[in-house]
């Protein structure tokens, strides 16, 4: 027996290419919400030179501290507040 038209079901275009809203935090696992929210970030006018700064010195904060002209606790601070550690 062969199908005829009315045994198929289309549906009209517009209604099957719905577009979905775009993603956002409330969308991913709440490991991942918890650790965004722990982890807030530097300004990038900050967070850049901190992390350069302390890299290019090899990780000597007392020479990146010179160099940013703050003071070591400054920095140990805000590595230990915003996660920023050597691997």
């Amino acid at each position: 027996m062969l199908a005829t038209d009315a045994d198929w079901h289309f549906a009209a275009p517009e209604t099957t290419l719905k577009q979905k809203p775009p993603a956002t935090t409330k969308d991913l696992p709440e490991q991942f919400r918890r650790r965004l929210s722990n982890a807030k970030l530097l300004p990038l006018d900050q967070r850049y030179p901190l992390l350069s700064v302390v890299i290019s010195t090899n990780w000597n904060i007392s020479k990146a501290a010179q160099k940013l002209r703050w003071s070591r606790m400054t920095i140990y601070r805000k590595m230990a507040k915003y996660h920023i550690h050597r691997r």
